[in-house]
């Protein structure tokens, strides 16, 4: 593991997905299946960390050879232990609190992950508006008392979220006091996507707790509640065989990409393509790329003369996207997908 998460990332994680969840429920109570509308509308949630790297200071020759190199604008390590001495003997060594991250931003020793030799795998967090604390927007069609937002935080951290829930539809609103009211403010929605090459860290629902069974080669779920009916069709499967077994609620990463290169991005377009929201995580939660020396599959990856994988895995993604496309079809003409930006 090569990302180091920032000191608040998992409580921030947290409070996030509690806040989120407390708002929805007040967006779907009175509903006939609000509690069921909750439980899809949570499955269907993408929150991206934005992600940075913490850049090594050039040795004596190496800043020479990056200006005859543009996109090589960082320092090198020949060993995890070099890079650990090149971090902390510096000024800003590894940011693990957002003013932190700021301070190291602003230095130039720290930049958003790979946004100068990759511009389009991060660039749809829009990590400056981030890092400027640019983090939410009003939920225009909520309104809630004021007394809601402000103990919100509090209450979900005490108690178990799913009996308040249960408790406010079996008591409504019966209280009669004067109180004001708000639009609360929710995390920033990834309305388009600048590119398809956008790669993202993100947090998504995985825990199994359904299963399926394989009718006529069909997956078809047991439980009707969970939203993805649609699995890929195993062809070792006999057209009759009837068998179950315990699924993640979000889709796996797709084994057939292997070694390096499109994992992440097949799995953001999967998620894309299967009509899931993304978010991007607010309240200075990040990860934080740690240098090392580049890996052998790394060097393989690159070297396209001598290897192939770069070429195998450029053409597997097309047509991972056309499977989707197909997967998907009857979902996209109901729902679509987020959009790329610039178009509707």
């Amino acid at each position: 593991v090569d990302f180091v998460p920032s000191s608040n990332l998992h409580s921030t994680i947290q409070n996030v997905l509690q806040k989120e969840r407390y708002y929805q429920f007040y967006r779907v109570q009175g509903l006939p299946h609000g509690l069921s509308s909750l439980r899809q509308w949570e499955e269907e949630q993408v929150y991206v960390i934005p992600a940075f790297e913490r850049l090594l200071d050039y040795e004596q020759g190496e800043e020479e050879d990056a200006k005859n190199h543009p996109a090589q604008k960082r320092g090198k390590c020949a060993t995890i232990q070099e890079c650990r001495t090149k971090i902390y003997s510096s000024k800003h060594k590894l940011p693990a609190t957002f003013d932190e991250l700021q301070h190291c931003v602003a230095d130039k020793d720290c930049i958003v992950f790979q946004s100068d030799v990759n511009w389009e795998g991060h660039f749809t967090t829009h990590s400056e508006a981030w890092l400027n604390k640019d983090w939410y927007v009003e939920d225009a069609d909520l309104v809630l008392p004021v007394k809601k937002t402000e103990e919100m935080k509090e209450e979900a951290e005490e108690v178990d979220l799913d009996d308040v829930i249960r408790q406010e539809m079996d008591d409504g609103n019966n209280d009669d006091r004067k109180l004001s009211y708000e639009h609360p403010k929710r995390a920033k929605t990834i309305e388009c996507f600048d590119s398809q090459r956008y790669e993202p860290y993100i947090v998504i629902p995985w825990c199994p707790y359904t299963t399926y069974q394989t009718i006529n080669g069909e997956k078809v779920l047991n439980d009707e509640t969970t939203t993805d009916h649609k699995l890929h069709t195993n062809p070792n499967i006999s057209k009759n065989t009837h068998t179950q077994s315990i699924i993640p609620i979000s889709p796996y990463y797709d084994e057939r990409y292997h070694g390096y290169g499109k994992n992440k991005i097949q799995q953001i377009s999967h998620l894309r393509i299967k009509g899931y929201n993304f978010h991007v995580l607010p309240e200075g939660g990040f990860v934080l790329h740690h240098p090392h020396p580049e890996s052998n599959v790394k060097q393989r990856w690159n070297d396209g003369k001598h290897y192939k994988l770069h070429k195998e895995m450029d053409a597997l993604y097309p047509k991972y996207l056309e499977e989707l496309t197909d997967l998907y079809r009857d979902d996209l003409k109901s729902r679509g997908m987020i959009p790329p930006c610039g178009r509707k």
